[in-house]
């Protein structure tokens, strides 16, 4: 982010940051993925990168008193002492509109937890389809593009990264 005085600004606001689990995630797989992604920048020169983290739901673990049950609640840990929540995992989706028709789109969901080496640490491993972050999230991505191009797009996981 340093290229620009204002990029790396912004980079540090509250509004932008996350707790990560220590360096076996940012150090490792997450760093490696903002990595291609800037050698993707590089090449392609023009990019949209959205990311985010993710908080999980778990179907009904125990009811709240007093409190009518619901369909899912929302698990995830906090820390500190202002009880920060801590993401369960984080997405990240890139996407290259050089063809207007058919934009060239990958994303990844990237569990958060401490990775060991082997296929935690590979990019390929987390490969995800758009609906499915979507559905995690309840965000809805690529609005700007025509409903069936959208959801073609939305529908599919890449075959590998880029």
């Amino acid at each position: 982010m340093r290229w620009n005085e204002e990029v790396e600004e912004q980079s540090n606001l509250l509004t932008n940051i996350a707790p990560q689990v220590g360096s076996s995630y940012n150090g490792s797989i997450w760093r490696t993925i903002e990595s291609r992604i800037q050698s993707w920048v590089r090449n392609r020169e023009d990019l949209t990168i959205i990311c985010g983290p993710v908080f999980e739901a778990r179907t009904s673990v125990q009811p709240i008193e007093r409190q009518p049950a619901t369909i899912r609640q929302m698990l995830y840990n906090v820390i500190g002492e202002n009880d920060v929540a801590v993401p369960t995992a984080f997405f990240k989706i890139v996407v290259d509109m050089r063809n207007q028709q058919r934009p060239d789109v990958i994303a990844f969901l990237v569990p958060h937890i401490e990775t060991v080496p082997g296929p935690e640490r590979e990019v390929n491993t987390y490969l995800a389809r758009i609906n499915d972050i979507e559905e995690l999230t309840g965000l809805d991505f690529l609005t700007n593009l025509p409903e069936n191009v959208q959801e073609e797009i939305e529908s599919v996981r890449a075959a590998n990264s880029w």
